[in-house]
């Protein structure tokens, strides 16, 4: 895939399938442009953590400079089930306090006390943190 555009975003989805990524020594993660349907590969390190909290078919950025890939960004808000964290009990609403939980990424993201397994929550991805439940 080849990008004309200088230091320019690309809107692209996020084409990782149970078998779309390889592992050993380098991980690949596949793009497809929506518009032009050319493919592209990434490798893990191109990507860095950039995608931690993004789902497959999710909508992100590629940015290039003569054709060259030099970051990957992902939206700045989702939402996500949690998959695990301890149960929270009504009630449970005290200035600050958080747990632990992981969401469907894989990802584990501080959520208030209140928050359960099973809840979707908005997260910013930029910061990681939690902003509500979604």
């Amino acid at each position: 895939m080849h990008f004309n555009h200088c230091f320019h975003s690309i809107q692209i989805t996020l084409c990782i399938s149970d078998t779309g990524m390889y592992k050993g020594s380098l991980c690949l993660y596949y793009f497809m442009d929506t518009e032009t349907y050319d493919q592209v590969a990434l490798n893990s390190e191109t990507v860095g953590d950039a995608l931690k909290f993004v789902k497959e078919n999710e909508m992100c950025k590629i940015c290039s400079h003569n054709g060259s890939v030099f970051s990957v960004e992902p939206p700045l808000f989702v939402e996500l089930e949690i998959t695990e964290t301890e149960p929270g009990f009504k009630g449970d609403t005290a200035t600050g306090a958080s747990k632990p939980a992981t969401v469907e990424t894989g990802a584990t993201v501080a959520v208030p006390l209140f928050v359960n397994q099973g809840d979707k929550i908005k997260i910013d991805t930029r910061t990681g943190e939690y902003l509500s439940r979604a």
